[in-house]
Parts: C-alpha cells; sequence; structure tokens
C-alpha cells in the first residue's frame, strides 16, 4: 500500500472513515494484488452518484501530500470528469451536448480503485489507531483512577488498622496495668503488717489503721512469721496468711511460728517439722524441739540435746544437758555444771567456765560470773566485767542493766550512756526503748532523752513505726511522736508484723 499518511488523516477529517469488511468491498489492484477498500469511500473518490472529488474535500492542500503517482492518477481523474463540463461553461456554450466520451478502461478503473482501497484501509487503520490509543489512554486514566482509589483506600484501610492497633494496645495496656494494680494490691495484702488482737476472748487481726482485717473468730493466735501465723480452732493448731485463709489445716496437737520456712509442730506427743505447705519434712521423732536458727534446730532426744539439719540429720549428737540456740555461729551449752559454746561441729570453742550464758546477740553474750552479769566477745574474752546485777542480750548497739536495782543502759564497750534511773526497761527497737518511771511507762532514744513522757499502764517496743501500750486496761497503739493512732480498746495488741 502507499503511505499516504497525512492524506487519509485529512479524508478522515471529512468524514470517511473504514467500515466493516464486507466480501464485495475486496478490489484488485494494477498489479493484481488484492486489497480491502470500505465501499463508502471509494464511491466518493471515483465519483458514483454524481459527485467529484472536489465535491469531497479534496482540495490542492490534500493532493499534495499524496505520493506523486497517485496525485497524478486523481488529477486525471478529475480531468476525466470536470474537462468537457467545464471547458463548455467558460467557452459560452452550454446549450451543446457534451460529446460522449468513451467508457474508461477497466485496468485503469481497478488500478485507481485499488489505490483508493488501500488510501481508505490505511485511513481506517489511523483511525483505528488513534482510536485504540484514545481508548488506551483512557483505560490507561481509569486503571490510574482505580490504582490511586485503591492506594487512598489502602492507605485510609492502614490508617484504620493503625488505629485499631493502637486502641487494642492501649486495651492491652489498660488490662495489663489492672492486673499489675490487682497484683501489686494482692502483693500489698499479703506482705501488710498486721497486728494480733483480742476482742472478747476472741483472736484476729488489725492493719496499721485499727482496721479488722482478719475477724476475731480464733480460740488463741499469734503473730505472723515468715508471712504465716498460727491459730487455735477447736483445740487445735493451724496456719493462715494474712488473706485470712487457712493454709494448713488445725491438725496438731501444739505448734511454733515458721522460722527459716518451717515450724515445729507436735503430733501424738512427738515433735517434728512442716514446710509452709503443711507436708511433714521431719518426722515427729522428738521429746522436744525448738526452732530452727542459723539452720540448725535444737531437740531432745532421750533426755538429753542435740541439734538436727533441715533435711533432719543430727549434726550434733543429743548429748547436752542445755543449750541454747545458735545465733551468730555459736551456741551456749551447759558440759558439767558450767556454761561455754560450741561451733556447729559441736567442738567446744568457748571454755564452759561460766554460771550461765546465753546466745550471742551484736557480736556479744551475756554470761554471769559470781552472781554478777557482763559480756563476753566470740573469742570468750570479757570486754564488759561481771558487775550488773541483771542484764539483756544486745539491741541496736546497746543492752539494758540493773545497777542498785535500777536499769540503765551501756554500749558495747561497757560504757553507761543513760544511767540507771529507770523502775523497768525494754531493748531497743526501731530507735526508742520503753522504759518504766513512776509506775508508768514511756520511750526514750538512744541518748536517754525522755521522747514520749510516761503516761502509760504499760507499754511494747515499736514494731512498723507503731508501739502497743495500755491505757486503762484497755490495748491501742502509738507512733513515734506520742499520737494515738488505734484507739485503745482492745483486750490485747501484739507486735505488727
Amino acid at each position: 500500500m502507499i503511505p499516504v499518511k497525512d492524506g487519509m488523516l485529512e479524508a478522515q477529517a471529512h468524514g470517511y472513515p473504514h467500515r466493516n469488511i464486507e466480501p464485495e468491498e475486496i478490489f484488485l489492484t494494477s498489479e493484481d494484488r488484492s486489497v480491502l477498500i470500505g465501499s463508502g469511500l471509494e464511491r466518493h473518490l471515483i465519483g458514483e452518484g454524481g459527485s467529484s472529488l472536489s465535491d469531497v474535500g479534496f482540495d490542492s492542500s490534500v493532493l499534495e501530500c499524496l505520493m506523486p503517482e497517485v496525485t497524478l492518477l486523481l488529477q486525471d481523474m478529475q480531468a476525466d470528469q470536470d474537462g468537457p463540463l467545464h471547458s463548455g461553461q467558460q467557452g459560452g456554450e452550454a446549450d451543446q451536448p457534451p460529446p460522449t466520451s468513451p467508457p474508461p478502461s477497466r485496468p485503469k478503473r481497478v488500478w485507481i480503485t485499488g489505490v483508493l482501497a488501500g488510501l481508505a484501509l490505511l485511513l481506517g487503520v489511523i483511525f483505528w489507531w488513534q482510536q485504540a490509543n484514545h481508548e488506551a489512554g483512557s483505560r490507561q486514566a481509569e486503571i490510574q483512577a482505580v490504582t490511586e482509589a485503591a492506594r487512598k483506600a489502602a492507605k485510609e484501610a492502614d490508617g484504620k488498622a493503625r488505629a485499631a492497633r493502637e486502641v487494642e494496645k492501649d486495651i492491652k495496656t489498660a488490662a495489663d496495668m489492672s492486673r499489675k494494680a490487682e497484683a501489686e494490691a494482692a502483693r500489698a495484702k499479703a506482705t501488710q503488717p498486721l497486728a494480733v488482737v483480742s476482742v472478747n476472748g476472741k483472736y484476729g487481726y488489725i492493719d496499721r489503721t485499727g482496721k479488722m482485717v482478719i475477724e476475731a473468730q480464733f480460740e488463741h493466735a499469734l503473730n505472723f512469721r515468715d508471712g504465716l501465723a498460727r491459730v487455735k480452732v477447736d483445740g487445735k493448731w493451724g496456719f493462715i496468711d494474712k488473706t485470712g485463709r487457712m493454709v494448713i489445716k488445725p491438725l496438731f496437737e501444739d505448734a511454733a511460728d515458721f522460722a527459716e520456712g518451717l515450724a515445729r509442730v507436735k503430733v501424738n506427743g512427738k515433735w517434728g517439722f512442716i514446710d509452709k505447705t503443711g507436708r511433714m519434712v521431719i518426722k515427729p521423732l522428738f521429746e522436744d524441739a525448738v526452732n530452727f536458727s542459723d539452720g540448725l534446730a535444737r531437740v531432745k532426744v532421750n533426755g538429753k540435746w542435740g541439734f538436727i539439719d533441715k533435711t533432719g540429720r543430727m549434726v550434733i549428737k543429743p548429748l547436752l544437758e542445755v543449750a541454747a540456740d545458735f545465733a551468730e555461729g555459736l551456741a551456749a551449752v551447759k558440759v558439767n555444771d558450767r556454761y561455754g559454746c560450741i561451733d556447729k561441729t559441736g567442738r567446744v570453742v568457748i571454755e564452759a567456765r561460766f554460771e550461765v550464758a546465753f546466745w550471742f546477740s551484736n557480736g556479744l553474750a551475756r554470761v554471769k560470773v559470781d552472781g554478777k552479769w557482763g559480756f563476753i566477745d566470740k573469742t570468750g574474752r570479757m570486754v564488759s566485767n561481771p558487775q550488773f546485777e541483771n542484764a539483756d542480750n544486745f539491741s541496736e548497739g546497746l543492752a539494758y542493766v540493773k545497777v542498785n536495782d535500777k536499769w540503765g543502759y551501756i554500749d558495747k564497750t561497757g560504757r553507761m550512756v543513760s544511767n540507771p534511773q529507770f523502775e523497768n526497761a525494754d531493748n531497743f527497737s526501731e530507735g526508742l526503748a520503753c522504759v518504766k518511771v513512776n509506775g508508768k511507762y514511756g520511750y526514750i532514744d538512744k541518748t536517754g532523752r525522755m521522747v514520749i513522757e510516761p503516761q502509760y499502764a504499760f507499754g511494747f517496743n515499736f514494731s512498723d513505726g507503731l508501739a502497743t501500750v495500755k491505757v486503762n486496761d484497755r490495748c491501742g497503739c502509738i507512733d513515734k511522736a506520742g499520737r494515738m493512732v488505734i484507739e485503745p480498746w482492745y483486750d490485747f495488741i501484739g507486735p505488727f508484723h
């Protein structure tokens, strides 16, 4: 075919696109090549129905776009159609009939028709290409619009998903915080200091505000130790936690507080040891027993004392008449009517030469020589000569001693830091000590200064910032400023633990 793109575009612009293909639209060119042509355009181009090339709008600008041969053919064709008619009009002989022309030969007609068919087909192809490009552009625009919409929707969905995740995270955080708060509250409740109280012959437990947190329901009860307290129900002893739940059923004839994870209990007249689940870890085989201290416990077998470890193994044979608990690695024992000290192997490390000896505290132990009390160190050396009518163990660096029937306080060198002036006294605890003056109890600091005036019928040591005092035969609690924080209406209040 002849590539006459510009001419075909011009023809297309005049409204002659290629139409659907029909059988009669197939023609032969002058070279006997078959071509395809729409039946509308070529009829206009060859003048069927009385039209001429000028009628279809082909002017010189169109013809100049065509190839030379096509230009010549079209010009000849125009001359054949218009020559006689136009020449007669120009010569003034319009009344004369035009001469009869012989019909054009078939080869020329077929050749021209083929060229025109090629033009029409090329015009159709160009039109199709333009339409395809237009449709492709439209589809591309649609695709871009859909893609943009999908991107926007995805972005919105992602934003919503992030928001949902944030909400879920916030909910989870709130739930975690709630669980943490509940756990903290449960832990606080399980570890809060409680004091045993007696009300109308029954025992229960209060917190530091005086609120009854475990109702007074037990026949007897003792202080909490290691998180559990022993209580008596129907004549038997068991153990409760700080929520009041009975964690070890009351099955025992007698029991002591937990110490170092174990508690001694009495079953059928014999003593053994249980753990905090109530499991009997050391069978009840002993005539008597004392709590574990420094990893060992005193037990009595055939009237003699020995020491066992937490597996129940006898590490010091029961050969001792009297023994105190181990403390700071040593235990006071009685040998041949005199007291000395042994280590955890049972070896005597301080000769038995004292009338009485007690356990070590703050590195010193009180001993009695010739009816007077003094203090020794762990080598057995006398650091405070026996001179006191009575004495107690050191606590917080001071010990109370009795001189001329009055109590005062000494330091670890034996120096008197608070002169003997009190009718009664107790150990220092949390920086204060309870003393008796003129029949009333008050509290002094370590310099001997009276910080809470003597005004109470009785007083106990401070524990967890509070001390039990007795007023008009009733017990309440004061703080270190002497302010009554729990009103005195209980029969008894123990220390807070």
